[in-house]
């Protein structure tokens, strides 16, 4: 006898609620987030840059955390794979390679 839920059974159907995050396909292929502004600011805390500081991103991605780390003081050195991504921080810092 069935309850008429749905079980976590091979072939079921398994595509994201309405309310869940849209992902690209660049997105999905380098496994990418946005690091939500809550657990950046906790980061930017947590590290303590100051002006003496050399903050190195190495998935940048939409900048949130150089963002941080650029009004605390400390000069950037950003990486990112994905173009669209590495199109938006050359943007948000045009005077810094990405």
């Amino acid at each position: 006898m069935t309850s008429g839920r749905h079980s976590s059974h091979a072939g079921e159907d398994r595509r994201p609620s309405a309310d869940a995050p849209r992902r690209s396909i660049e997105s999905e292929a380098f496994q990418q987030f946005s690091t939500p502004i809550p657990l950046g600011l906790a980061v930017a805390t947590a590290a303590a840059v100051t002006p003496a500081d050399r903050v190195l991103e190495p998935s940048a991605g939409t900048g949130l955390l150089a963002i941080l780390a650029e009004i605390a003081g400390g000069s950037l050195v950003l990486n990112e794979l994905a173009e669209t991504r590495a199109g938006l921080l050359s943007l948000l810092f045009p005077d810094i390679a990405v």
